[in-house]
């Protein structure tokens, strides 16, 4: 207790101490990326407080210790931030920390099709033209506790965040007639909002928005393998041609908003429209996976190696001999040893426990 009572504890101290413990921290990061035989990136740009672009750089890989997702880098960015700059400042990064380009197998970055663009557009100009006067902002929140609403006040979209685009549309919708009697209170003239074919847009955004959210916070889930994102991604493929099949049929079943704005007005809703805009987007999640779903044996080879045939995965852009794997992977089939601790522990563990022996006797799995 003394000891610890003898420590100095200066500001300068304490300050010097943190920055070494970051400094091996980030050492030993380093250190365990440069070992892994591949690494994935993820991409994310947003916007400090005084609208500096700054490039926020993840890396997953497979350590000693199991699979690690983990910040590599915080990259802030001068200028334009077209691709070509935040691909410079990625391969910046790698170089000064000694990190092998070549390892990188996938690539992801945060974006997103625009659909309806004007629908979006018109829904964060009202938003804006409502939360950026601190009078009409007041109010507002008045008139919500007037009523007894279930809500406080509207969310404010953030462009860089995809995701608030479904919270800010269905909160939208269920503040609906609250803004409109607003609008109107204030002299606020927005004709879209009486139109048919506007409300139509705006009703079908709202779910699909949803729909896409809850995909995406799926596919955010930490530590989760490619191929149970992938899962992922081929099942919303499905739904969606159940949505259209629905759509067709013109029971809106899984379409909860435009359903309650055709039986509130009695509207006709343009079916072939929104079928064109799920079928584009079915093709569109058909187009960007596919090299995924073509190597989708490859993938399911992490997760249950025991049922797998070494003629359907596709190993060599990994530099792995397809002889040497095939007699390792008989190995791992007939040895109960390596058989029985697979079923027994989750996958991570598993290929933990056996990357640790593998770099003990130079073995590939």
């Amino acid at each position: 207790m003394n000891k610890i009572k003898d420590l100095p504890l200066s500001a300068k101290t304490v300050q010097d101490r943190t920055a070494k413990m970051s400094s091996n921290e980030t050492h030993m990061q380093v250190e365990d990326i440069q070992l892994a035989s591949a690494l994935s990136l993820a991409i994310d740009e947003s916007c400090d407080i005084k609208d500096t672009a700054q490039v926020t750089l993840f890396v997953r890989y497979m350590s000693s210790q199991g699979p690690k997702e983990e910040q590599l880098g915080f990259l802030p960015l001068s200028g334009q931030t077209h691709g070509e700059d935040i691909a410079n400042a990625v391969q910046k990064c790698l170089k000064d920390n000694g990190i092998d380009i070549n390892k990188i197998v996938p690539i992801a970055t945060d974006g997103a099709r625009t659909e309806i663009v004007e629908v979006m557009n018109l829904v964060i100009k009202i938003i804006n033209s409502i939360l950026a006067k601190a009078l009409y902002h007041r109010q507002f929140k008045d008139f919500f506790e007037e009523i007894d609403s279930q809500f406080s006040d509207l969310l404010l979209h953030n462009k860089v965040r995809w995701l608030s685009r479904g919270n800010v549309l269905q909160r939208f919708a269920l503040c609906f007639s609250e803004i409109k009697t607003v609008l109107n209170e204030k002299s606020i003239d927005h004709p879209e909002l009486e139109e048919d074919k506007w409300l139509q847009k705006f009703n079908f955004k709202v779910d699909t928005t949803m729909k896409l959210n809850e995909l995406n916070l799926k596919l955010h889930g930490k530590g989760n393998p490619a191929y149970a994102l992938l899962e992922e991604v081929v099942c919303f493929e499905k739904k969606l041609l159940l949505f259209v099949e629905d759509m067709e049929r013109g029971k809106l079943l899984h379409f909860k908003n435009l359903k309650q704005y055709r039986d509130e007005t009695n509207a006709t809703i343009d079916t072939n429209y929104f079928n064109i805009a799920l079928k584009n987007m079915k093709d569109g999640f058909a187009e960007r996976f596919e090299q995924f779903k073509t190597n989708k044996s490859t993938l399911a080879f992490i997760v249950n190696p025991l049922n797998t045939n070494t003629n359907e995965i596709n190993i060599e852009p990994f530099g792995i001999d397809a002889g040497s794997l095939q007699l390792q992977l008989l190995d791992l089939k007939t040895k109960d040893f390596w058989s029985g601790k697979f079923t027994e522990r989750s996958w991570k563990n598993w290929w933990s426990r056996k990357a640790c022996t593998s770099r003990s006797t130079s073995g590939q799995l």
